[in-house]
């Protein structure tokens, strides 16, 4: 047989068709693909797609932290982690004389919260315990006990332990042995307020209030209203003199506190056991003395913005807006209208020894009347009420604010200022008053006086 090169080339093509064919079907059980040499089937790997792989977020954690406020036993501090709650513990904290009512945290004051409550707030946060005062009834040695007055002069509250009573301003530490009258809280309230009205001061002033120590106050470490947290709040101590010491209302120079003692608040058990007392009715007042309070609380007020001033601009000062808040509420009650009366009465008929003349004006304003012995003194609070008028006349209402702030930035110091003892610094306070009131301010007030202008 004979092939001619045509059929050759056609049918070699055909077989490498076929071979290519076989090849592209892939290694498959049905249609393997053998080694040549070996005639073993050749193993393709099979392709698979690569898993994906989730990666976790990383939580962040917060800390939370607690302060006894007052109290002890606190939690540890602790962290909460992003988007999870953290569960408050059951532990709570202990403090004497007060019951726990929660945790708040400082920007939100009102907000409590209890034990096994939840927190959810992402954010480092400081709570504090909340506490409520009680009643301490079954300790004599403490004064947490509440005074029930009704608010009426006639209702008569006789202290036969130690009480206390809490304002919007203040704190009132009664004493044991007294007699308060209903309205006696109010009428401080009212005192107080005005006070603020007449000198644009407040008792809220900027900045802290130092803590009440246990040397400044009457009963020392074992003071009866010792665990009670004040803050700002004014306290006023109101105190019976039960060994005819001679105890005097007074304040303290830095403004926490104020003690009162008045003759017509001893309770009649009292005042009839003691016979410099009972002997003497005269110290009795047919009222109760408001222009004290009103005097001790605005040196109070005054040594809240600086407490560094002289005898006159101290003593002038609390004369003059005592009468101012007298005379303002004489309406509101007896008491008021009496207190008023006899501050014009007795008070303002008080001469000074010096003689007051443009020329020796602002001598006597810088010697502060400190050639005088301390028991004969007085001289300054009639100088400095009058002064105190007249440059209010001059310079408007806002002239003590402004002097104390100015007192406050020069840095003036003067025998009250607490820190500093006995720096006297009479020179700068009268430079500072001629820088607010005038250069002349002295010679004028010196001519003011002798034209007799000032009220009497």
């Amino acid at each position: 047989m004979t092939f001619s090169v045509r059929r050759i080339c056609i049918i070699c093509l055909i077989s490498v068709c076929m071979f290519l064919l076989t090849a592209c079907k892939g290694n498959t059980a049905e249609n393997p693909v053998t080694n040549a040499a070996t005639q073993e089937p050749t193993v393709t790997p099979e392709i698979t797609a690569t898993p994906e792989i989730t990666v976790p977020a990383v939580k962040e954690t917060y800390e939370i932290a607690f302060s006894g406020n007052g109290g002890s036993h606190i939690p540890a501090k602790t962290t909460k982690t992003q988007g999870e709650a953290f569960i408050f513990p059951e532990d709570v904290p202990s403090r004497k004389c007060y019951d726990f009512t929660g945790w708040f945290a400082s920007d939100e004051p009102d907000k409590l919260y209890m034990p096994g409550d939840s927190y959810t707030s992402d954010r480092n946060t400081e709570f504090l315990a909340s506490w409520k005062l009680v009643e301490s009834t079954d300790d004599p040695t403490l004064g947490t006990n509440l005074i029930n007055l009704s608010g009426k002069r006639e209702d008569v509250f006789v202290t036969d332990k130690y009480y206390y009573y809490e304002g919007d301003k203040f704190f009132a530490y009664f004493d044991k042995d007294l007699k308060i009258p209903g309205d006696f809280c109010d009428s401080i309230a009212l005192i107080m307020d005005q006070l603020e009205k007449e000198t644009g001061l407040s008792f809220d002033c900027p900045g802290s209030v130092p803590a009440m120590s246990s040397s400044e106050s009457f009963f020392g470490k074992d003071d009866p209203w010792r665990y009670i947290s004040p803050g700002k709040k004014v306290l006023i101590y109101v105190f019976a003199d039960r060994e005819a010491e001679g105890y005097i209302s007074s304040s303290s120079t830095n403004g926490r506190f104020l003690d009162i003692v008045m003759y017509e608040l001893f309770s009649d058990e009292l005042w009839n056991s003691v016979p410099q007392y009972r002997d003497n009715p005269w110290r009795l007042h047919d009222h109760i003395s408001y222009f004290e309070v009103a005097h001790e609380l605005t040196h109070t007020l005054m040594s809240r913005y600086h407490c560094g001033t002289t005898y006159i601009v101290t003593e002038g000062s609390a004369d003059y807006y005592a009468e101012r808040v007298l005379r303002a509420l004489q309406d509101r009650s007896v008491d008021f209208q009496k207190s008023y009366e006899y501050f014009e009465k007795v008070y303002k008929s008080t001469k000074i020894a010096k003689k007051i003349t443009p020329e020796t004006a602002e001598d006597i304003f810088i010697s502060d009347f400190s050639d005088v012995d301390f028991a004969d003194r007085g001289d300054e609070y009639v100088f400095g009420r009058m002064l105190l008028e007249f440059i209010t006349e001059r310079y408007g209402d806002s002239f003590l604010k402004d002097f104390l702030a100015g007192a406050k930035e020069r840095g003036l110091r003067s025998e009250f200022t607490y820190d500093v003892p006995w720096a006297h610094e009479p020179e700068k306070h009268a430079e500072l008053v001629k820088d607010l009131a005038g250069e002349d301010v002295f010679t004028e007030f010196g001519k003011w006086y002798q034209s007799g202008k000032y009220s009497r």
